[in-house]
């Protein structure tokens, strides 16, 4: 355990960690962070005041005013971890200022809610980083394939200069996605990777997406695949397997041979990982899906330790964390009697789980199910056929998959009803609108007849696929349900050209992430990352989502008619985000009696082009008013004011 403990604090100090010292308790230019990192805020319960006051700079509250408009601030007072007051700085201070308050000036930063990620797959994240694989893309677009190939070839040479026993000798990339990569749509099935990477071997490379795996013939040997295996998802031509392989139970005939990271490798990784997400803004982050890339009992160890309570630190952790099973993996301890709550997973030594029964740093919510697939991978399930399915290898006319009827013949609706009757929080993953048919088919059954549904915030995860003569009666459904769409941003931006132009077609492209729509209809929804598909950057999404300007242009604005304000595309990657979470009571906005979790921008994203929002560099990050996170070494200023000359 020890050893343990410290993999965990090397990782977190490296990156910044709740413990960095600074005689300066100003947030101005070049001084990006005022520290109480010296040691723990005093507690000044004899007067009855703040430990600490945010000052000097734009404090964006996430609230609003009678009018709908965004409620602004110049200070905030915080004690014992939560806010107690929020108004202008006069007041605050006149009222919460005591001899043993720390004032803190922002220094004409910006102050607002930390943000919360509502999708990640935290140890998929880690085990997508070196030195656990190599990165075959990067978010680069117009990736040449040959230069895939080369890092393959170098991470090759890399595991056999480790002398690894043979059967750790895997090379392993993630990241590669055929739909941005020069050629487009190029190909990395098993004789491909056998000629320009190795045939001796074994090669396994993760599609960006996370639902489509590549393997060479050594590979597919050792899994024992053959043009008689009967997997769903495995990929045949002429009789023989291609190498590709679509969907979870395929891509595991595979990845479930990988040789397995030691625990302590993976902890120090997540430690990295929190701490990028944390230099991103992030104060709330999700788990979406417990195990997918280890198990469930690995995953849960692993975040029980994230946030174990070290006395030697401020914080337990530099993010909190809220977390969903997968499905597949869990089942009711009593099936026969919904009232009890309890789920256990699926092996001999189950572990157990009921819903609601942690804290603020780590809590277990509900239970996620993956309808389909990758819409630029070909298989997320439409109504209408793809625009060329070609570059997939399948036939004019295809519309992708659905992942249900199970194996075992039960329906989605037969596999969600145990969950909700155990009153288990619901995610359901629909990229196409085929799929999303299916999910509110089937929520609205579950749901039927009772009247607390709109309470459940039954979730809707990427919700792509949404054209312009389906749209309003999907929203209607939404809307009577009381669901929550989350969609991740990066589909719009890194995938617009491709899904507008070779995927779906202008139509349905213009209408991806119907976020005008949505908020017209007064509807909750965030933006994420679904990483490690993406990278976590919440700044990114609002620009995303404000402009709709891909990074490949044409088109130049992909559905201008689903542009939103600022404030708007803030509110959900905070307030609404925390929403999806059950957390929004006690995160996401600038209110007294909330926990005390903020980040400072170098520079307000209301008041700058929205095109540089994603430029915008964070500062600070705070949990319970202690620091969280601190840039050490601001770049140049971020900041390009509206309407300003660049």
């Amino acid at each position: 355990m020890r050893e343990t403990l410290l993999a965990l604090a090397l990782a977190l100090l490296t990156l910044g960690f709740a413990g960095r010292s600074s005689a300066s308790a100003t947030l101005s230019a070049g001084t990006p962070v005022a520290s109480d990192s010296a040691g723990p805020a005093v507690t000044s319960d004899q007067d009855g005041k703040a430990d600490t006051i945010f000052y000097g700079g734009p404090v964006i509250t996430m609230t609003k005013d009678s009018k709908g408009n965004m409620v602004m601030a110049r200070a905030v007072a915080v004690r014992n971890g939560k806010i107690v007051a929020v108004g202008d700085e006069k007041s605050v201070r006149k009222d919460w200022e005591g001899p043993l308050t720390k004032p803190i000036d922002l220094g004409g930063h910006t102050l607002l809610p930390g943000f919360v990620e509502p999708h990640t797959h935290l140890t998929l994240t880690v085990q997508s980083q070196p030195p656990f694989s190599v990165d075959c893309g990067s978010q680069k677009p117009n990736l040449p394939v040959t230069e895939v190939y080369d890092l393959l070839k170098i991470e090759l040479k890399r595991v056999l200069d480790l002398k690894l026993p043979p059967r750790e000798q895997w090379v392993v990339g993630t990241g590669f996605d055929p739909s941005r990569s020069l050629p487009l749509f190029a190909s990395l099935d098993a004789k491909t990777l056998d000629d320009n990477v190795t045939s001796k071997f074994p090669v396994f490379v993760l599609n960006a997406s996370g639902h489509i795996a590549y393997a060479n013939t050594e590979a597919l040997n050792r899994a024992g695949i053959t043009g008689t295996t009967k997997t769903v998802g495995v990929v045949m031509k002429d009789g023989k397997p291609t190498g590709q392989l679509n969907e979870t139970p395929a891509v595991r005939l595979v990845s479930d041979l990988l040789p397995p990271p030691t625990y302590d490798a993976l902890l120090a990784g997540a430690g990295k990982v929190i701490g990028q997400w944390a230099a991103a803004g992030v104060t709330t982050s999700t788990e979406i899906s417990l195990g997918v890339a280890t198990t469930v009992k690995t995953d849960w160890k692993l975040y029980k330790d994230l946030v174990n309570r070290d006395p030697n630190q401020l914080l337990p952790s530099p993010i909190r964390f809220r977390v969903y099973l997968d499905s597949t993996q869990v089942e009711p301890v009593n099936p026969d009697d919904p009232k009890d709550r309890k789920l256990r997973t699926r092996d001999k030594l189950p572990e157990v789980f009921e819903p609601n029964t942690g804290d603020d740093w780590l809590n277990v919510l509900g239970v996620k199910f993956v309808t389909d697939g990758s819409t630029q991978g070909f298989t997320a399930f439409l109504n209408q056929p793809y625009l060329d399915p070609a570059p997939s290898g399948n036939p004019p006319g295809w519309k992708g998959t659905f992942n249900f009827p199970t194996s075992t013949g039960r329906t989605l609706t037969e596999v969600m009803r145990p969950f909700y009757e155990r009153r288990w929080q619901l995610v359901a993953h629909a990229n196409g609108d085929a799929a999303l048919d299916q999910v509110l088919d089937a929520y609205e059954k579950i749901s039927k007849g009772d009247p607390n549904r709109r309470e459940r915030r039954l979730r809707i995860e990427h919700f792509t696929v949404t054209p312009p003569q389906h749209l309003g009666q999907i929203l209607k459904r939404v809307a009577d349900l009381g669901a929550t769409p989350g969609m991740t941003a990066g589909h719009l931006y890194f995938w617009g050209q491709v899904l507008d132009q070779k995927i779906l077609g202008a139509e349905r492209a213009s209408k991806i992430h119907p976020s005008k729509s949505l908020e017209d209809r007064h509807i909750h929804f965030a933006y994420n990352s679904d990483s490690p598909v993406t990278k976590v950057e919440p700044l990114r999404y609002v620009q995303t989502e404000v402009t709709r300007v891909p990074q490949l242009v044409p088109p130049n604005i992909l559905g201008a008619d689903e542009r939103i304000s600022v404030d708007d595309a803030l509110r959900a990657v905070t307030l609404d985000a925390a929403y999806q979470d059950f957390f929004d009571d006690k995160v996401g906005s600038l209110e007294e009696g909330k926990l005390a979790d903020f980040v400072v921008l170098d520079c307000n994203p209301r008041a700058v082009e929205p095109s540089t929002i994603a430029n915008i560099q964070v500062l600070a990050t705070y949990l319970e008013g202690k620091i969280a996170f601190q840039l050490l070494k601001p770049g140049p200023d971020s900041c390009h004011p509206i309407g300003a000359t660049r």
